[in-house]
């Protein structure tokens, strides 16, 4: 307690606070000193409220389950003792930047003295807020400045902070009269040369600090990750008190910034724009081809376009001869023409105005084509539909329809419907942008990266063994097959350079038990030196005795398979290496992969989830099974590494290599928990899936071939240019 006096008091001796009157007035209302505490206690334990009281401008829809989350999130942080660093995914749109930016800040520097009593330690007196781009910081300190200088709620509930600083303000800092440093910064600058001397920040907020372009290659991802680890993090670190930082963002990238610490470092929370989308998919994919349908609404706009002419024409006609100028029909509106528009579209325009523009552009036209109309009307078709048709789709257009059949539907189409700001974001809203864009829908509403239509090892191309442990050891994924299981495994080594611009090495085994299907076994996908990979090689051997091992050997990588035989041998392990040189291009042997994994002849570990609408599986995403799924769902990606897929079809490959000898005839079984024997599901299907390897080795064997005549008929080509150039070719020797 002696502390927190003591620090609270020296506080009040560098920033003196107003003195609080016995009574302030506010909105005609006179308020007394006690009411004024109760009122800013009440405002310290609701974020939202206190906006909501001063700034009614910028809360101008109710608030969201998100909005209240980062309320007790920010609270719990500022009040906390330092050092908390948490990620908040958000949909764009849903004010996050009003709340954490803005409101938040502008809380923190009200309720300084009531910060301090809470958490018993240092006042939060430097904030710095960092965005991708300057300008948006500096616009934020622009409406804190101005809220700061002629908000009324300030002035009387908060004088100690109302009011002009004491230094002068500008663009990118500012001081309160309370003593509070306001800072702005964008993405990759140095924090240090925005803070004021001697200061380190207590509060650093990165609001939307990724950009597209930022995310757009590896090596601008990983200069973001470095500043924040380099520049940001090691600013905030202070014995006193380490900085808290709040990471609010929607993603850019798979792999940006602010997916990575939500996936492996910082604490997080996702938000999504719908939690649950409606029950009947139906309706709305009835609904999503009439919203698209843009073919069917120039047929049907066109055929009302006509319908108009014929309904019109003599009277524009008239009209025209009679002197009547169109540069002023926009001014009136007869009623003719609105009774005509109305019969011919069914319908009329939301506003006057429009109806008006379509009469003058009408006139336009006929002013335009006067000598051949109405006779060649057919010619100039296309220019009468251009001068109605804006109009007509308004009424008759594909969003009108599919409007209309929403409301006809709209208790059926909203069953099962949860989503997250009904007053800004109505569920119809969102599914216009969904049905326009899905992906971009489902990356910037939904927080969800979502594959292009043309992946090949989507996650529904992929069928599961299970596996308990979330976490599995070598040891623990040879003990879940049977004996008499076939393992091969298979190396691409990498250079052993840890640079990002060098591709990872990857060791893959494949697991087949007696008739059964094969299975990844093992994955270890990671950059590492020859040295280790070499090591790690044979301590896999020694759990999975593997029957081959295929090592690419293409330049260096043939000395490497050397000396993982001799070292071996001399661990006395010995390790039966098969030197694999394929001159087949990468990408066209690893998408041959894709036909046995959606067969399900290739099986991915996965964990066994069992819910009311039945089981399914997430994949197993623990060291290199993580990097090999990441691999394999982004495959064809330009910043995207094929080190594991690669060595995924070299150790198929390999399996078909060793198998080709004959087949186990054995099923197995394994026994579950209650002690039942049951078929595993490894082992369906064994009688197709060897009729399809055999397929698969003869057509291997057919391309070998090929491959051969193919090298011998370059040889033969290669020799007779020879001869050629020698001056040789036709003479007898």
């Amino acid at each position: 307690m002696a502390t927190k006096v003591s620090s609270i008091r020296s506080i009040e001796r560098r920033h003196p606070p107003r003195k609080r009157p016995d009574f302030c007035t506010y909105d005609g209302k006179q308020y007394s000193a006690a009411e004024v505490e109760e009122e800013r206690q009440k405002n310290f334990g609701d974020i939202l409220r206190f906006g909501r009281r001063a700034l009614p401008h910028w809360f101008t829809a109710p608030s969201s389950r998100f909005h209240k989350y980062l309320d007790k999130r920010i609270r719990r942080m500022a009040c906390g003792q330092g050092g908390t660093e948490h990620v908040v995914l958000a949909p764009r749109g849903n004010a996050k930047s009003t709340l954490v930016s803005k409101t938040s800040v502008l809380w923190i520097i009200a309720h300084q003295i009531e910060i301090l009593q809470a958490n018993g330690n240092v006042p939060l007196d430097c904030i710095v807020i960092i965005s991708y781009a300057l300008g948006l910081p500096v616009s934020f300190i622009i409406d804190i400045k101005r809220e700061l200088e002629t908000n009324s709620y300030l002035r009387a509930f908060y004088p100690e902070c109302f009011g002009a600083g004491r230094e002068k303000w500008t663009e990118q800092k500012i001081r309160t009269n309370n003593g509070v440093w306001v800072c702005a910064g964008s993405t990759g600058q140095s924090i240090r040369g925005i803070l004021p001397e001697n200061k380190r920040p207590r509060w650093v907020v990165l609001d939307d600090c990724e950009s597209m372009e930022h995310a757009a290659t590896e090596k601008q991802r990983e200069k973001i990750w470095k500043w924040l680890f380099s520049d940001v993090r090691p600013t905030g670190e202070a014995p006193e008190r380490k900085a808290d930082i709040l990471a609010v963002g929607t993603l850019v990238h798979r792999d940006s910034m602010i997916s990575r610490l939500r996936k492996e470092f910082w604490s997080s929370r996702p938000f999504k724009a719908v939690r649950h989308f409606a029950d009947n998919q139906e309706l709305w994919d009835t609904w999503r081809d009439m919203y698209l349908d843009i073919e069917g609404e120039m047929a049907d706009a066109r055929k009302a376009a006509t319908r108009l002419w014929n309904d019109t024409h003599q009277r524009l006609l008239d009209a025209i001869d009679n002197g009547e100028d169109p540069d002023d029909a926009d001014t009136y509106l007869h009623q003719w023409w609105e009774d005509a528009f109305k019969a011919a579209a069914d319908g009329l325009p939301e506003h006057d105005n429009d109806l008006r523009e379509a009469y003058q552009e009408a006139l336009f036209f006929v002013e335009d084509y006067r000598d051949e109309l109405p006779d060649a009307i057919d010619e100039v078709a296309d220019e009468w539909e251009n001068a109605v048709l804006e109009a007509i789709r308004e009424i008759i257009g594909r969003r009108s329809k599919a409007r209309k059949f929403f409301e006809d539907n709209h208790d059926e189409m909203m069953k099962g419907v949860r989503f997250l700001w009904p007053e800004a974001q109505p569920y119809y809203r969102l599914m216009q942008l969904m049905a326009e864009n899905p992906i971009a829908f489902m990356q910037e509403m939904q927080n969800e990266i979502r594959l292009s239509a043309d992946q090949l090892f989507s996650r529904d191309a992929w069928s599961f063994y299970h596996v308990d442990r979330a976490r599995p050891t070598p040891e623990y994924m040879k003990s879940l097959f049977p004996k008499g299981t076939i393992f091969v495994g298979a190396c691409d080594p990498s250079m052993g350079k840890q640079s990002k611009k060098h591709d990872p090495a990857a060791i893959i085994i494949l697991a087949k038990p007696p008739g059964g299907r094969w299975c990844i076994a093992w994955a270890w996908v990671r950059r590492e030196k020859p040295s280790e990979i070499l090591r790690r090689i044979i301590e896999l051997n020694v759990v999975f005795k593997c029957r081959g091992w295929a090592v690419e050997a293409v330049q260096f990588q043939e000395y490497f398979a050397d000396d993982i035989v001799e070292k071996a041998e001399a661990a006395g392990v010995p390790v039966r290496v098969h030197k694999y040189r394929d001159q087949t291009p990468k990408e066209i042997r690893i998408r041959g992969l894709e036909p046995h994994v959606v067969n399900g002849r290739i099986l991915f570990p996965g964990r066994r989830v069992t819910t009311d609408n039945g089981d399914y599986f997430i994949p197993i995403t623990a060291g290199g099974f993580r990097h090999l799924w990441e691999q394999f769902e982004w495959f064809g990606e330009s910043d995207i590494h094929d080190d594991g897929p690669d060595a995924t079809e070299m150790a198929w490959s390999e399996a078909m290599r060793v198998t080709r000898a004959g087949q186990t005839q054995v099923q197995w079984t394994r026994t579950n928990r209650t002690g039942r024997s049951y078929q595993d599901p490894l082992a369906d299907g064994a009688e197709d899936i060897r009729q399809q390897e055999e397929d698969e080795r003869q057509r291997r064997d057919d391309f070998e071939r090929e491959r051969e005549a193919r090298k011998s008929e370059v040889s033969d080509k290669d020799i007779l240019q020879k001869l050629h150039r020698l001056g040789l070719l036709g003479k007898r020797f």
